[in-house]
């Protein structure tokens, strides 16, 4: 099923979320480029936990979305996922979602969400420094930035959907408890501790 035919299947309690994040990738000095951060992905319902994933992604790369669907594609939960929730358009960093790409090649819709009001410009801006401080290649995720939609504050939360506002707000408190704890997970194994909320 592609996220354009998509029939409010979220809201049964047996459809599965992923919930995607990534691990600590430090300020300032200690934020290192080109290195890698660890991103776990939470698989659960309405209902509960049903299973855990993980890989790696390269810090202010442009490698997330490939890894996600390898990830997925390789998983037992390949045919169940039904909906992507991510904290933002952003992980690990700059290295930005292609969520056109994500929905066709895993029949999933996508769900983003952060508490602080989206600000896309910062992004560009900070993707401009990366182009010009290590010749990165940023049209691209220029590009998919620009193309973001996002709506209003919903439940004390900025939302960017392609599932419909009210599939959205039936599902929307299950994608951030499953996303506070692939958060909780990452931060966790990463540091040893885990710290912080979304």
């Amino acid at each position: 099923m592609l996220a354009s035919e998509y029939d409010g299947g979220a809201t049964k309690s047996g459809v599965r979320i992923a919930a995607i994040a990534t691990g600590p990738i430090g300020k300032g000095r200690g934020r290192r480029s080109g290195k890698k951060a660890l991103l776990v992905c939470v698989i659960g319902t309405m209902n509960g936990v049903e299973g855990v994933l993980s890989t790696s992604v390269t810090i202010d790369g442009s490698d997330a979305t490939g890894r996600i669907i390898g990830m997925v594609k390789r998983s037992r939960f390949r045919e169940q996922v039904r909906v992507l929730a991510f904290n933002g358009i952003a992980l690990a960093g700059l290295n930005i979602l292609n969520v056109r790409k994500l929905r066709s090649e895993l029949g999933a819709s996508v769900l983003v969400v952060t508490r602080h009001k989206p600000r896309p410009s910062l992004l560009m801006k900070a993707l401009k420094a990366l182009r010009d401080g290590t010749g990165a290649d940023a049209k691209e995720r220029d590009a998919m930035l620009k193309s973001q939609k996002w709506s209003s504050a919903m439940n004390g939360f900025y939302v960017q959907s392609y599932i419909g506002t009210a599939e959205t707000k039936r599902i929307l408190k299950t994608a951030v408890s499953l996303l506070r704890l692939s958060h909780l997970i990452a931060s966790g194994v990463s540091r040893g501790e885990s710290k912080g909320r979304i």
